[in-house]
């Protein structure tokens, strides 16, 4: 043990050849203390962005909450476009022109789609192409159950219509074709012709027809619409009265019926009424 301790101070006071130690200088001292000093410096730096990685609480909690909350809609989606989901009932309420067959083909509904999606605005379009109709509401009912509510128009006249006699609706529309004899008001226009004209011009015609009071309209016969679109009511007695639009019909309606009721007229009489105020009669000796 001692000659191990004798040959190891020999060897530092006299190191071999190659191995002598460099010398010390201030220098070297300085970046061998720089060089401890940044040992600690990098382990903390890498201690804080250990941490600064790590995520935080919240967004564990808000992504857990997203994954969720995705997995909830694609799975509800999934369970709502199963067969059940699907429309198996259909209730029709007010249909009296349109078969139940054709009102399922037009909106579709004969395809059993899913309730899941379903526009009520689009079949309620739909439905606009049958005449008889005005309006259309239509209610979904979970699981399966869709209902369609149709509201009618009806008759207020005939016209003749490509040499035929043709039901007028209250709505203007074309209603199909009406017998000879139908005891109806004939609505006269001169516009009438490969054009159906009750939709536009004759529109205010429409709307007269549609509004005659029960205290004189069994004695129209006729309603004329002439080329400015101007309304004259024919009657049976046989008498004009000359309505003009449809503004104002309440009171040209309570003239009319003043005069029917008060007034001694001759065949051939014409009684304007488009200023219900200062009606005037004008007979056929002095026109």
């Amino acid at each position: 043990m001692t000659r191990r301790r004798d040959r190891h101070a020999r060897w530092r006071q006299d190191p071999p050849k190659g191995r002598r130690e460099a010398p010390t200088t201030s220098r070297s001292r300085r970046e061998d203390r720089t060089t401890e000093r940044s040992v600690p410096r990098r382990r903390a730096s890498a201690t804080v962005d250990t941490k600064r990685r790590r995520p935080s609480r919240a967004f564990l909690l808000v992504l857990g909450l997203l994954i969720v909350g995705t997995t909830v809609a694609i799975g509800g989606r999934w369970i709502l476009r199963q067969p059940y989901f699907r429309v198996q009932s259909v209730q029709l309420v007010g249909a009296t022109h349109e078969s139940r067959a054709a009102v399922l083909r037009v909106t579709g509904l004969d395809l059993h789609p899913e309730l899941y999606g379903l526009s009520t605005a689009t079949i309620e379009r739909s439905l606009r192409v049958f005449p008889w109709l005005t309006s259309a509401q239509v209610r979904v009912s979970w699981p399966h159950t869709v209902t369609v509510t149709m509201h009618e128009t009806h008759v207020v006249g005939v016209t003749s219509f490509r040499k035929s006699w043709a039901f007028v609706g209250a709505n203007g529309a074309y209603l199909g074709v009406a017998p000879a004899n139908a005891d109806l008001p004939t609505l006269v226009d001169p516009a009438a012709g490969a054009v159906w004209p009750y939709a536009r011009q004759g529109a205010a015609a429409v709307t007269i027809a549609s509004s005659l009071p029960p205290a004189f309209s069994a004695q129209v016969r006729t309603i004329n619409v002439d080329p400015t679109g101007a309304v004259s009511l024919g009657m049976t007695t046989p008498v004009i009265f000359v309505v003009g639009d449809a503004s104002n019909l309440r009171a040209k309606f309570t003239a009319i019926a003043s005069v029917l009721k008060s007034t001694t007229l001759t065949p051939g009489d014409v009684v304007n009424v488009t200023v219900p105020d200062e009606l005037t009669v004008t007979s056929p000796s002095s026109g």
